[in-house]
């Protein structure tokens, strides 16, 4: 996924309560080509919200959330996590921060299944 603008796009997926999900984002500058290596210091997170809108689960730097390169940030649900997730909708929203700043990467919406 190559993200442009810093605006949240929304990417839906399919997944079975019995399997782990793990998926890389990387970030580009807005030529689509050169690595955007601006957000090295920040830190990362994510947010996962059920249909209600309710917090079951937070992703936080070298627990769900990783960084493989400078302009990358590696999201990863265990099994275990996801077979306590409910069949229906859900919300992971993942986003970093720096200096007091949030910047809102993607938010991925999850079919549980």
């Amino acid at each position: 996924m190559t993200q442009q603008d810093y605006t949240a796009p929304e990417w839906p997926v399919k997944l079975s309560r019995k399997e782990r999900f793990r998926q890389a984002f990387d970030v580009y500058q807005a030529d689509g080509t050169t690595p955007d290596d601006s957000l090295a210091g920040w830190l990362f997170f994510g947010e996962l919200f059920d249909r209600t809108g309710q917090k079951v689960l937070t992703l936080v730097n070298d627990g769900g959330i990783s960084r493989p390169a400078p302009n990358a940030v590696l999201v990863e649900l265990t099994t275990a996590q996801m077979s306590t997730l409910k069949p229906g909708p859900y919300r992971l929203e993942i986003y970093g921060t720096s200096a007091g700043e949030r910047e809102n990467l993607v938010d991925i919406i999850i079919q549980a299944e």
